[in-house]
């Protein structure tokens, strides 16, 4: 019965790994449900783009700026007796800081809140270091734009999705991780980074991508190019 069979919980059959397979076993927190959960986790180990999408919860939408205080402008009363001059055309307008007045200090920009839900499987790991994992760079795109930490890393070893890129060779997802915010100096349990996991697996591709940055950082006045979009 096709209605009975769309209530079971999704299992590795739907990846060919058998009919009788185990359920996924997923802990599951925030704004997810835990069979919204279980579809993202499919869509992001199969590398399903237009199920990903689908299943990913909205970003969390960043605070709005405050507006600065406008200034007091004191105005001057006419004495007993003087004539008021009336407004003219350049009245009110802003006028010139006095030579050796100190600018006033702008609040920083307020980061974006990162996502209120996380989804981790019986291995310990999260949808984002399988999609590293599996070299799709539209899924890690789609998981860090919807605001996923690119650092965490796996309850067991911790190693993260920039590990899990590196030690596969995808040398465009390592790109992708690294204008996403991951660190490249994370270092797993073991005291393992990323471009060890690079260098023990062979994988030159992802040495170059990584090299880079770590001797230069990361963005455009670094001489690195984004991403394609």
């Amino acid at each position: 019965d096709a209605a009975m069979m769309d209530d079971l919980p999704l299992a590795h059959s739907q990846i060919g790994i058998g009919i009788a397979a185990e359920p996924l076993k997923l802990r599951v927190t925030g704004v997810i449900t835990p069979r919204e959960a279980e579809r993202l986790y499919m869509a992001a180990l199969t590398g399903d783009i237009k199920a990903l999408a689908a299943a990913l919860p909205p970003p969390p939408r960043a605070p709005e700026p405050a507006e600065p205080p406008a200034p007091e402008v004191e105005v001057a009363q006419p004495k007993k007796g003087q004539m008021t001059k009336k407004a003219g055309p350049g009245d009110g307008a802003a006028k010139p800081p006095l030579p050796g007045a100190q600018p006033v200090a702008q609040a920083p920009p307020v980061p974006p809140p990162m996502a209120e839900w996380s989804i981790v499987d019986v291995h310990g790991d999260a949808p984002l270091a399988l999609a590293a994992e599996t070299g799709s760079v539209e899924a890690v795109q789609l998981l860090l734009a919807a605001r996923v930490s690119p650092n965490v890393g796996n309850e067991r070893d911790g190693h993260t999705a920039l590990h899990r890129a590196c030690a596969a060779g995808h040398a465009a997802v390592v790109v992708a991780l690294l204008w996403g915010g991951a660190v490249a100096e994370t270092a797993a349990r073991d005291g393992g980074t990323a471009l060890h996991c690079a260098a023990a697996a062979g994988q030159v591709g992802a040495i170059e991508a990584l090299l880079p940055v770590l001797e230069e950082g990361v963005g455009e006045e670094a001489g690195n190019a984004p991403p394609p979009p």
